[in-house]
């Protein structure tokens, strides 16, 4: 099976792989946090997560796997998720509308392959304001 992924890998064309996430180091750089709100436990769309605290590399903006990707994870993950297991939440940090990964990366990636449209999560938000240079 992981063989599958990366055979399939290889056939998405180069501009699915020119998009990285969204960086939350990057909104940490060049924003202040003004508040830090915990949400809690959320089913949130999947189409709403674009971002990641520190996996810019392994996936792309949809969340599919690039070369760096542990396909042999993923692999796993997804067939855990086909038969039914439950999974922790994800930990997502949500600014300004998009939702950035913390934790569960490969449980996002799994989910969005299968088409599924939510997922469950533990929420924190973010209020951020432009650094004044």
């Amino acid at each position: 099976m992981p063989g599958d992924w990366f055979l399939w890998l290889r056939r998405l064309p180069l501009a699915y792989r020119r998009h990285p996430l969204a960086s939350l180091a990057d909104i940490e750089a060049n924003f202040r946090i003004v508040q830090r709100h915990a949400r809690g436990h959320q089913q949130v769309p999947l189409e709403a997560i674009g971002g990641s605290l520190n996996r810019t590399a392994t996936f792309d903006h949809r969340f599919r796997p690039t070369p760096k990707c542990d396909h042999l994870r993923l692999a796993r993950i997804t067939s855990a998720l086909i038969a039914g297991v439950e999974f922790a939440p994800v930990e997502l940090v949500l600014v300004q509308g998009l939702y950035y990964v913390v934790d569960g990366h490969h449980r996002v990636a799994a989910a969005r392959a299968l088409k599924r449209a939510t997922i469950a999560a533990v929420v924190t938000e973010w209020i951020v304001e432009e650094r004044q240079t």
